[in-house]
């Protein structure tokens, strides 16, 4: 919580730095996947579309920071357990990463105000799970900087989908 807070500062001061630089996606997801799946019991972490190098300028660090808040959070709003499905799929100038599962899901009227800071969806406190509102806030500033754009589709008691978009390194 403390470096979300430090985030917040840096964003907010305008410091909040990307160092980008070529790096493979897949790999770094992969890399994060196989990390975080045994911390995660009651949840199968699955993948598809990380068969194939996808080279984007990035900020590893950063990015590590933002696809970990996001597989956290779909564990983390799956209280039951379940299937996360972390998906890459590649055209000629982007890359999309979508994060989705099967938990309890964000009201529709939470859904535009889910990348404010310190917002929370309201039905969180229904199922008393913790949080600070601020790790969305800070995913959402962290892709700005890399001109890539993150959106949600969910639907309340049946999961959420969180999608991000990146540009492809130019092979041209």
């Amino acid at each position: 919580m403390l470096n979300e807070l430090f985030d917040i500062s840096r964003i907010e001061q305008g410091q909040l730095t990307i160092r980008a630089v070529p790096l493979d996606l897949s790999a770094l997801l992969l890399t994060l996947v196989n990390a975080m799946q045994p911390d995660m019991p009651r949840h199968t972490l699955h993948t598809s579309g990380l068969e194939l190098a996808q080279t984007i300028l990035g900020d590893e660090v950063r990015l590590i920071q933002v696809f970990e808040n996001l597989i956290k959070n779909a564990v983390k709003y799956s209280p039951f357990g379940g299937n996360v499905w972390i998906k890459l799929e590649a055209s000629s100038n982007h890359v999309q990463v979508s994060v989705r599962d099967e938990g309890i899901g964000i009201p529709t009227v939470d859904l535009p105000h889910l990348f404010q800071c310190f917002y929370r969806a309201s039905n969180s406190g229904r199922w008393r799970i913790a949080g600070t509102g601020i790790g969305l806030y800070v995913v959402a500033e962290i892709l700005r900087r890399h001109g890539a754009s993150i959106r949600v589709q969910s639907i309340e008691g049946a999961g959420s989908d969180f999608v991000v978009q990146l540009p492809l390194v130019d092979s041209g």
